[in-house]
């Protein structure tokens, strides 16, 4: 077999390679603004800076980030909802409240993240993606009309659109105030998206090379 004939069965054989792939990862950075619904005082916590009343109903300003290599089924779906994993998920959120900046940001020794999905019904026409560290209780979740985070109960099909109006809701423990806020996001910007280069391209990027490569040999 030629140099050249060589080189362009592997740069086919790479072609079918990479279309077979599939692109699960997601990076999502954004900001929102919501509200205090609940404040609670952590159970048996030395007495709070403030009461939960003075954080009821206060605004909130934050930002998060969400990345999602690659999610996996965690257990088999049920009929309206299903679960999923992700080991090197992250996810970090923060906002200020009265002036005070809360944050959290998952660790190596949080093991990921797991992603509740749910189907819309007649009751609850919206989807959402709640997102869950396994070793802590912050959370965050993202909601939006069906079709706008993920397709059926697919794990693997989670995606975001800027044009979207998102809302979402999270909660947030912080031991310096005593408390666990829950918040609700009423208003969500994305400020970058940065999905997995399509397969597709991926294939024409090593067939590409593979050619130049057979082009310059044949010179030769």
């Amino acid at each position: 077999m030629s140099v050249t004939r060589f080189l362009f069965s592997m740069s086919a054989g790479l072609a079918c390679t990479f279309t077979g792939m599939q692109a699960h990862a997601v990076d999502l950075d954004g900001t929102f603004a919501g509200v205090v619904t609940l404040a609670q005082q952590i159970p048996h916590s030395p007495d709070p800076l403030h009461p939960a009343s003075y954080y009821e109903g206060a605004p909130v300003a934050g930002s998060f980030s969400i990345s999602l290599p690659d999610p996996q089924p965690f257990e088999p779906p049920g009929p309206t909802e299903a679960m999923y994993s992700d080991p090197a998920g992250t996810l970090s959120f923060s906002y200020v409240l009265k002036g005070v900046t809360y944050s959290f940001a998952t660790a190596a020794s949080d093991f990921g993240l797991l992603l509740f999905l749910n189907l819309p019904t007649a009751g609850n026409p919206t989807q959402t993606l709640f997102i869950q560290p396994t070793s802590v209780f912050n959370n965050f979740a993202l909601t939006g009309p069906p079709g706008s985070l993920y397709n059926g109960l697919d794990g693997t099909t989670i995606h975001f659109d800027p044009a979207v109006a998102y809302t979402g809701r999270n909660s947030l423990t912080s031991l310096a105030a005593d408390m666990t806020f829950y918040v609700d996001m009423t208003r969500v910007n994305f400020q970058t998206t940065s999905p997995v280069p399509e397969p597709a391209t991926a294939a024409l990027f090593a067939a590409g090379g593979a050619m130049l490569l057979a082009r310059r040999l044949r010179r030769r």
